[in-house]
């Protein structure tokens, strides 16, 4: 087994030592570690902040900020992807997110990030259009 499989299988099975925390919290290639954890959730939720804003209605499952000694819980991390599957509907953009955060590959990490992206870029378009079409300034003498 490689040693990411081992760390993981460590990690999840509660039997990890601090050192292996360490090595797995600290950016080893291939992990998804806090710092994705808390910058994906604080993006959904400043996409949240400009939707809400807009007038849409979305509601995001609250979540905390990971440390490096969390262990996130299979419900946590449900919440989290389908955080991001909330946000990612409501302008129906086109990426197919994965079913669960088990056994997260790299793929499915960068959709995550790219349906997040995809918001964003919309709701640009969004802004650019308003003004294009004259709502900037609409009832104006």
């Amino acid at each position: 087994m490689d040693r990411l499989g081992a760390l993981r299988s460590a990690i999840q099975a509660g039997t990890a030592a601090e050192d292996q925390r360490a090595e797995w919290a600290a950016g080893l290639k291939g992990s998804y570690n806090v710092s994705d954890l808390n910058r994906v959730q604080d993006a959904a939720e400043y996409l949240r902040d400009i939707l809400v804003s807009a007038g849409y209605a979305v509601e995001l499952a609250p979540l905390p900020t990971w440390t490096r000694s969390d262990i996130p819980t299979a419900s946590q991390l449900a919440d989290y992807l389908d955080n991001v599957r909330r946000l990612r509907d409501v302008l129906a953009v086109e990426v197919t997110l994965p079913e669960t955060m088990a056994r997260l590959t790299w793929q499915g990490a960068n959709a995550i990030e790219e349906a997040l992206r995809q918001v964003e870029v919309l709701l640009g378009n969004m802004e650019k259009a308003w003004f294009y079409s004259g709502d900037l300034y609409a009832g104006e003498v």
